[in-house]
């Protein structure tokens, strides 16, 4: 047996803070089975960052940079850039988690509260050093992301409060900026993440060959057995409603539709049920070709 948590979007910020926080998946397993535990975090606003460095300004075009995108350079904000000292503050910093650092009733005061159970937060640089290299340097931590998830956030897609854009000014340069920040973080590691041809849309990033690999094939899950659609175009564009799905069958060889699926942005009901594995999505299967318009 194995585990999984995935979260895209907010599930992904939800997801990626619990990963830093929380002693599950230290050494890559649960702490009471000692299971296997992989965490795939996807398409989120915002990331927690483990030390005070964040990308320099270079790093923070306006533009899209698309999926090539790369970050090398990385330091603490100079003040007039530090966001009034907030920079740093938990929910985009570790800073506030520490013993005495917030009041009862405060979001920072209640995470405190979780961790004593586990780590010692006397201080702030023995919590950053506890969970930077005793949390997440020992877990199964991968990324997955859009490359068409380029929005400004400056336009709402995702946080525009000024801790947030010193990470990124969008939710796939906020991602690529963290990947260079890990690398950068823990030398002689690499993190592990993918990029699949999309949007903001949770649907093209479980179709995706990285979610499908990482959150099943890895864990040996037979596929071939499974009644799987194969689609030509996947489009996802605004105002069309679902044309033609193709239904799931058990024949062989695969059901091949050459009918394009045009699903609107509230269209996505009307896909069919796809096949699911100890209640985790499996759609679409190999040979999925998905595009999508920016939403």
């Amino acid at each position: 047996r194995r585990v999984v948590v995935s979260g895209f979007s907010a599930g992904g910020q939800y997801v990626q803070r619990w990963a830093a926080l929380s002693p599950e998946g230290a050494n890559g397993v649960t702490r009471s089975r000692g299971l296997p535990l992989r965490i795939i975090v996807s398409g989120p606003s915002t990331f927690v960052y483990l030390s005070e460095e964040r990308p320099d300004p270079a790093c923070l075009p306006d533009e899209d940079e698309g999926p090539h995108w790369k970050c090398r350079n990385f330091s603490i904000p100079s003040p007039g850039r530090d966001c009034d000292s907030r920079w740093d503050k938990y929910w985009i910093g570790l800073d506030g988690l520490q013993d005495g650092a917030s009041s009862e009733g405060q979001l920072r005061h209640d995470v405190n509260q979780y961790l004593r159970n586990f780590v010692d937060t006397s201080s702030s640089s023995l919590l950053s050093k506890e969970i930077r290299w005793n949390r997440w340097a020992t877990k199964d931590i991968r990324f997955l992301f859009g490359s068409r998830d380029t929005k400004h956030c400056d336009v709402g897609s995702c946080s525009n409060l000024c801790e947030a854009m010193l990470t990124g000014k969008n939710r796939l340069q906020r991602g690529l900026n963290l990947m260079g920040y890990l690398a950068r973080l823990f030398p002689g590691s690499q993190p592990v993440w993918g990029i699949f041809d999309g949007g903001h849309n949770f649907l093209l990033a479980y179709a995706s060959r990285h979610w499908t690999a990482w959150a099943l094939q890895d864990h040996g899950a037979d596929v071939e057995d499974w009644p799987v659609v194969e689609v030509d175009a996947l489009h996802l564009q605004a105002g069309h409603a679902p044309t033609s799905i193709p239904q799931a069958t058990e024949a062989r060889p695969r059901l091949k539709a050459d009918d394009e699926a045009r699903i609107g942005a509230s269209g996505l009901q009307g896909l069919r049920e796809f096949p699911r594995l100890d209640g985790l999505l499996y759609s679409a299967g190999r040979g999925v070709k998905a595009q999508a318009e920016q939403p």
